[in-house]
């Protein structure tokens, strides 16, 4: 097998992996909140979705858990690692309030939102160890 054809299908397992990944931020960092301002549809729909701020709470929880659960099943090695995961769903948190911030200003709210991000990636964490550990 020559250098290319390794150094190609390299790349291609590391696009593969980093592929999900991208989509799963994607998701989770997207500004929605923005999408309903110029979309009325959607805006319609996530205000039946998410009529208060409690359901607005659980809404930031199920993502965060959502892309929690998916980077420990993508990097099986950041179970390992609680302090590294947390930095980054941190990081991916941070990065969410810092996309809303371009269409809207900083309130409260915002820092209350990252508090249920981080909720979502606590429980996700516990989540995928506790079952990981079921399964041995």
């Amino acid at each position: 097998m020559s250098n290319s054809s390794l150094l190609s299908s390299s790349r291609w397992l590391r696009m593969r992996r980093l592929a999900p990944l991208a989509l799963v931020a994607l998701l989770g960092l997207f500004p929605y909140g923005w999408l309903g301002e110029v979309f009325a549809p959607f805006g319609a729909l996530a205000g039946l979705l998410f009529p208060t701020e409690a359901m607005h709470g659980v809404g930031h929880v199920l993502i965060f858990f959502s892309m929690g659960a998916a980077l420990l099943g993508l990097f099986p090695a950041l179970r390992r690692h609680r302090w590294f995961y947390g930095i980054i769903m941190l990081l991916l948190g941070c990065t969410q309030e810092f996309f809303q911030l371009s269409y809207s200003r900083i309130t409260w709210n915002d820092v209350q939102d990252l508090g249920f991000d981080m909720l979502g990636a606590a429980l996700a964490f516990v989540v995928v160890r506790w079952w990981k550990t079921r399964d041995v």
